[in-house]
């Protein structure tokens, strides 16, 4: 298994190669790096897979760097609601088959109890 997955990492795109390659276009413009060490850092940017990959590029210079984004979340009471509106179709679905109320009610608690663990 790769190390980056055992570590959680998420992985990076093209969009963030090419803005890690612009910015070593800056320090070569300012004379930071000669063309050599841009073709170079370039050249790992194109082969990064995750942040950590470009973090690396950048630790003997100054700003610009890349910016840490923060990974994104999901919405705290969207699933909850999946989840009521799942519990509530199959109580009316388990009522529709006519079984006793008492196995509606565990089963709809059940759904409910399992979603709200997540």
């Amino acid at each position: 298994m790769d190390e980056g997955r055992r570590r959680g990492e998420l992985r990076i795109g093209d969009p963030e190669r090419e803005q890690v390659m612009r910015m070593l276009g800056e320090h070569l413009s300012a004379r930071r790096l000669d063309v050599h060490e841009y073709d170079e850092r370039c050249r790992a940017a194109a082969d990064a897979r995750y942040r950590r990959d470009l973090d690396r590029l950048f630790t003997d210079l100054p700003e610009p760097r890349p910016q840490r984004a923060a990974p994104a979340r999901a919405a705290p009471g969207r699933f909850r609601g999946l989840v009521l509106v799942g519990a509530a179709l199959l109580g009316g679905a388990l009522l529709l088959v006519r079984l006793p109320l008492v196995l509606v009610l565990i089963a709809v608690a059940g759904v409910i109890w399992w979603g709200l663990r997540r």
